[in-house]
This record gives structure tokens, sequence and C-alpha cells, in this order.
């Protein structure tokens, strides 16, 4: 009888234990449950608030790692938005493509905008063994699986990480998890049919009660050009050109957001124009011998052609990305 009495007292320790939330994510149906996993076998939508956040860390080939925090912005009964605390985090984003999680959320499923079409990215509740399928990183199927629900190592309570698996019909792999702690996920790794990463994200810390602003460029690719010189002379001159006619839905862009990658070698230099429709120069940029950079800015969207033109001596390579963004602002 003392032992039945000792059990009871530690199951009922254990489930008072189990009653909290971490950063107001709701875990779902997490019952008590044995290291094997045995007992976790549903895991429900979590419900966000305004002011949590999520900071992650980003590394892709195109930009340096780089650390980016986002935070709920707004919340109605269908959707949230989530919004970076850095308008110059926003602008990357919406040039690079780095960053799929911000903007439309759903309230559901916390399904993502994915070029204007809402995509399953989880499928709640995750069960151990449920598949579905969604369009993501411009591929247009991957076939995710949940492969394991496990313990959180990484939190107190009876937390759990949701293991899940992706393919798509090219090769590529997909491979990402559900932190219940945080009511989201924790980290995520592209790799493309080569076994090349694309793209990783890590969680840093997640937390709520965020105060401040809150920026979002909805950004739409306008212009992506590789140029390469391997003669020490003449100069090469590239003219190019594109139109800017605004986002097709959401009118006239604020800005056009710039990326460049340049190298030159020792006995090298290059000249990079852009000008705009009343053949206006609206950036200008002169690359001495022997830099290799990376930078990103921006200019006034005044639509209308926008001309390029590229110079280059020498051994050089120079790669550049445009596109046009609608900014948002939110002060929570």
């Amino acid at each position: 009888m003392k032992k039945i009495a000792i059990i009871a007292i530690v199951i009922g320790g254990l489930v008072l234990a189990g009653g909290g939330f971490l950063l107001g994510a709701n875990r779902g149906s997490i019952s008590i449950f044995d290291p094997s996993g045995s007992g976790k076998d549903s895991i429900e939508c979590p419900e966000w608030e305004i002011g949590m956040f999520w900071t992650f860390t980003y590394q892709t080939p195109a930009i340096q790692p780089t650390t980016a925090k986002m935070v709920v912005a707004t919340k109605n009964s269908t959707q949230y938005q989530l919004g970076m605390d850095s308008r110059l985090d926003a602008q990357r984003h919406a040039v690079l493509n780095y960053n799929p999680f911000i903007g439309r959320i759903t309230v559901d499923n916390l399904a993502v905008s994915e070029k204007g079409v809402m995509q399953n990215f989880f499928s709640f509740p995750l069960q151990r063994g449920k598949t579905w399928t969604f369009s993501f990183f411009d591929r247009e199927q991957w076939d995710a699986k949940v492969v394991s629900i496990v313990d959180n190592p990484l939190s107190e309570g009876d937390h759990v990480l949701v293991n899940i698996e992706a393919s798509s019909g090219t090769g590529d792999s997909l491979t990402y998890n559900y932190d219940s702690s945080v009511g989201w996920y924790r980290s995520l790794t592209l790799k493309d049919s080569a076994g090349n990463v694309e793209i990783s994200m890590a969680l840093v810390e997640g937390g709520s009660g965020y105060k401040g602003d809150l920026h979002y460029v909805r950004g739409r690719d306008l212009f992506k050009k590789d140029y390469t010189s391997s003669t020490g002379s003449p100069t090469i001159d590239f003219y190019d050109s594109f139109i800017d006619r605004g986002h097709p839905t959401w009118g006239p862009f604020d800005r056009l957001i710039y990326f460049y990658e340049v190298q030159t070698g020792s006995q090298s230099n290059g000249l990079l124009t852009i000008r705009d429709h009343s053949t206006t120069t609206v950036l200008r940029k002169v690359y001495d011998p022997g830099i290799s950079e990376s930078s990103l800015g921006s200019m006034r969207s005044s639509g209308g052609e926008v001309g390029i033109t590229v110079a280059l001596q020498g051994s050089c390579g120079l790669k550049l990305m445009v596109a046009g963004g609608i900014e948002y602002t939110w002060r929570i």
C-alpha cells in the first residue's frame, strides 16, 4: 500500500508540473509521456499573441551569417502579420528571399504565404507518421512527413520537438521541426539534390512582450543578372533595363531595393550605374582593384523604365539583383 501511495504522489506531481505554458504558446494535447515517445500522440496548433518574437540566425550562399528578429505585429480571427525589428532586415528579405516566414501567417495552421498562396508548412495536429504536401522555396511540391516526436532537451517541462522531413520531386531535401516550448520551428535546413545547403535557420531565442517599431516589405523580383570580364583591355560595357510597373496586386512600389556582389582582380576595376526613366542617375558605384564585397541598399521608385550600365575591366565579376518593395510599418 505504501508503494502505491508513493507512485500516486509522483504521478500527481508530474501532472501539476506539466500545466504551465511558455511564451503564451498553447502546447495542445501533449500527455504525460515516457522517454520512448509513446505518449506524445498529437500536437495542436499554438495560439500566438501580439509581441511574441523569435530571433533566428540565417545562412545562405548569398549572404554572410546574419541574425534577425521576427515579431507578431497584428492579429485577427484568421491571420497574424509578422514584421521584423529592423527595416534593413525587412528589405534584405525582399530582394534575397531568404526568409519566407514574415508577412501573413494563418491562425488555424500557421500557414505561410508563398507567392500569394497560403502554404501548410505545418499540418496541425502534428502526429507521428502524418504526411502532407505544400509548395515552398520556389519548389512546386514538397512531400512532408512527421518522422518523430521526442522530448525537448532544450526546455523545462513536458515540451517536445516534432521532427519533419520533406523531399521535392527534383531530389531536394528539407528538414525542420516544431518546438512546442516556443510555438514555432527551432531549426530548418534546405539542401539541393547535390547535397549543397541553400539555407539554414536556427532559433537563438524566443520571447514575448516586444515593444517598438516593426517592418515588413512586400517584395517582387524585377531584375537579376551576373556580369563577368576576363580581359585586361578594353573595358567591357553592358547595357540592360527593366520596367517598374509596381506590384500587380498591391499597387506602386515605395522603393527599389538592390543587392550586389562584386569581385575585382588586382589590376581590375568596375562601374555600376542605375538610372530611372527620366535618365537621372539614382545609383553610381565605382569598384576599385582587388576588392570582394557585397552591399544592400534602396532607392525611390518612380515607375517606368529603369536603365542599368555595367563597365568591367580586367578579371571581374558582378552579381546584381533588384526588387520592388511596398513598405509597411507598425508600432506595438
